[in-house]
């Protein structure tokens, strides 16, 4: 009987579960229909409109783009408390800009500035009609393609891009004297080691028989099959500054160890170092300061690597680990030179001074991440990339030293001190592409980014390597029938190695459809990868593991139903790979959660922290197939 009642109320089709929504959403459509009332399930009412809408993207074939109906009122006078039910959605819209065609040459340079809309800010392109004005020879009309104003607008000869991939230079290259350059290395740049030297860089490990330390440091090690942290660290420095000095001869070496007391050594000029200690550790102004005012550094590596080698060999492991002081005073002396790195390697927490982890309450945890983060801007302001790398064996706190690294494009990792010697190389050797990049998107009107809810969209990206991609998720505005392909631009601004500023503008055109079968048996299923596992491991990154897995499930049965060709179906595989990784993590994460008795913050072990930063910044190779 109740069945049959409610089979007969004019509310009852509002609570179907359609199998178009389990498709889209699998169990978790349920959610979507239910109130968390710390009891039994109870309809919502609100449901899923089935996407009416495609759009093509820039990279990526045609996907659907979805519109939700707004949910009746709930009948019931008495509402339960609604908890915040995270709707996934998959992002099959998504533009992809792999910053490795910046090592490129474009298809074609154009002289002369580019042609901006007056509106939006859009650039003239090989898209764009123009129409010639009768009574002057130089004077067109343009219709900007992405927000339809009417630019009245002189062009030069040869200033009207005939290629989809253009270049501009806004700025001429810096003097041969005051810029040198080794391939896409800015030659004069900065290298900035920040060596632990705490008491428990002494610990020691067996030494493989194959390994090959240097003789300097062979002769402190006590016994010939055990060698210390510090003189893993010793080796690796020591064999990157010979090959700095051989390869890159103009390249500004400068050596800084921490513990206790900061020991600032610069490049060895003098005879002793420059040390802070006490309250100095603890003044941020101070210590950034010291290391911009600082004199014992900006030789190049080819007069100072000797004398730098005996100083790195000759460092004796003591005291704690003021590592926030530190990593201060090198962005100071990084700051006169954009394109320089600094590399931090560590084996315990930053217990001393600005950047002290080693706290107990909440609010002391979040002032340390905030100071991080705070470096890490203040490091891509001034163009300087941060690799961090943690000797295996002890925590570190990378959830807040890693975002030095996260913030500036650098590498995170955790590494056994034997193979200290080839990471520091793989990191402080990756080539810089270019320093203050920025990457702006523009789309027609009638498209809406998910990050800004505009149909512009801007990501900062500071010191570029080849690794990087960018995506940008999107999505109709409102639906819309187009009279035709619509354009996409992106305007990627940098400053090349040589002191050149270059706007590089690409434009596209991709073709819409409604037809949401037609447009998912098309799709680039490594570029929808890469956008959800980047989404995904940002939410882990802010503790939002169970909306990551939710966004990962809905994402692969997006990608399930685009398994039409060998392609897309080897790509699939390679989401899954990636999702596992990322999936099992969170679930430990979250266990761990469970298990921290009144500490539901609890914070990630340096593993998953890891794990979330090389996530998010996961490259589109490991996705894409080639066939």
């Amino acid at each position: 009987i109740n069945a049959e009642y409610g089979g007969s109320l004019s509310t009852f089709p509002s609570m179907w579960i359609s199998k178009a929504d389990y498709d889209e959403y699998g169990p978790t459509s349920i959610s979507r229909l239910c109130l968390a009332t710390g009891s039994s399930p109870r309809a919502s009412y609100s449901y899923y409109i089935p996407p009416s809408a495609t759009v093509n993207p820039v990279q990526t074939p045609a996907s659907s783009v979805s519109q939700t109906k707004p949910s009746p009122v709930e009948p019931s006078p008495v509402k339960p408390e609604r908890k915040e039910i995270f709707h996934p959605t998959p992002d099959p819209n998504v533009l992809h800009v792999p910053l490795k065609i910046l090592e490129s040459a474009p298809e074609e340079d154009i002289s002369g500035e580019p042609v901006h809309c007056d509106d939006c800010g859009g650039i003239l392109n090989v898209h764009s009609e123009i129409i010639k004005d009768i009574y002057d020879k130089t004077g067109y009309s343009w219709k900007c393609e992405f927000c339809s104003r009417e630019n009245t607008i002189v062009l030069e000869e040869g200033q009207k891009p005939t290629k989809e991939h253009v270049s501009y230079m806004l700025e001429p290259p810096v003097a041969s004297e005051e810029k040198h350059m080794s391939g896409n290395w800015i030659d004069d740049a900065m290298v900035v080691y920040c060596i632990d030297i705490s008491g428990s860089m002494g610990v020691t490990t067996r030494l493989p028989s194959e390994a090959n330390l240097p003789l300097e440091i062979k002769k402190h090690c006590t016994t010939p099959d055990q060698v210390s942290r510090m003189q893993c660290l010793q080796a690796a420095v020591h064999t990157h500054l010979e090959q700095m000095a051989e390869r890159y001869p103009n390249i500004r070496p400068a050596l800084i160890a921490f513990g206790t007391e900061v020991y600032v050594y610069g490049d060895a000029s003098s005879t002793n170092p420059f040390v802070l200690r006490g309250a100095q550790l603890k003044d941020y102004q101070l210590l950034y300061k010291q290391g911009r005012e600082s004199k014992n550094f900006g030789r190049p590596s080819r007069e100072c690597f000797v004398q730098l080698i005996k100083r790195v060999d000759s460092l004796k492991e003591s005291g704690s680990t003021a590592l926030g002081p530190a990593v201060l005073v090198a962005l100071g002396m990084a700051s006169h030179y954009p394109g320089s790195k600094i590399m931090v390697c560590t084996d315990g927490q930053a217990n001393i001074g600005v950047g002290n982890v080693n706290v107990r309450s909440a609010a002391q945890k979040r002032e340390a991440a905030e100071i991080y983060t705070r470096m890490a801007q203040l490091a891509k302001q001034n163009g300087t990339t941060v690799n961090v790398i943690s000797i295996r064996g002890d925590d570190c706190a990378l959830e807040h030293v890693g975002i030095l690294a996260d913030k500036t494009n650098g590498v995170v990792d955790i590494v056994d001190p034997i193979d200290l010697g080839k990471e520091v190389v793989a990191a402080m050797s990756k080539p810089i592409l270019g320093t203050g990049m920025t990457c702006t998107m523009m789309a027609p009107s009638q498209i809406v980014f998910k990050d800004s809810d505009s149909h512009s969209t801007t990501k900062e990206v500071g010191n570029v390597n080849a690794d990087i991609d960018l995506s940008f998720s999107f999505g109709a505005k409102e639906f819309f029938s187009p009279d035709g392909p619509l354009c996409f631009q992106a305007q990627i601004t940098f400053t090349r190695p040589d002191g050149a500023k270059i706007l590089r503008v690409i434009s596209k055109t991709r073709s819409a459809s409604h037809d949401r079968n037609e447009v998912e048996s098309r799709i680039m299923a490594s570029v929808v990868a890469l956008h959800a596992v980047h989404a995904a491991a940002e939410m882990a990154q802010f503790g939002e593991y169970q909306n990551a897995r939710l966004n990962l499930i809905s994402n692969m049965r997006l990608l399930q139903r685009g398994m039409k060709n060998k392609r897309q179906q080897m790509e699939y595989i390679n989401f899954i790979k990636q999702a596992e990784k990322l999936d099992g993590f969170m679930r430990e994460a979250q266990a761990q959660e469970r298990f921290s008795v009144g500490n539901t913050g609890a914070e990630k072990d340096d593993t998953s922290a890891k794990n979330i930063i090389q996530m998010k910044s996961a490259p589109h190779s490991i996705f894409e197939v080639v066939v």
